[in-house]
C-alpha cells in the first residue's frame, strides 16, 4: 500500500468543524491553532496499491 494525493482541507472554526475524507482516503494529520475559536484543518491521503 501507498499513500498518494496528499491534501489539506480549508481552515474552519474548531467549534464548528467537520471533516470527512473521500472514497479511499484516510486522515493523516490535523492542525489546530489557538482555542475552540481557532482554525483547524485536516490532511488526507489516498490509499492505493503500491
Amino acid at each position: 500500500m501507498e499513500l498518494t494525493s496528499h491534501r489539506w482541507t480549508p481552515g474552519q472554526k474548531e467549534s464548528d468543524s467537520y471533516s470527512k475524507g473521500n472514497a479511499r482516503e484516510v486522515m493523516i494529520g490535523r492542525e489546530h491553532r489557538v482555542d475552540e475559536n481557532g482554525t483547524t484543518r485536516y490532511r488526507y491521503a489516498t490509499v492505493s496499491q503500491g
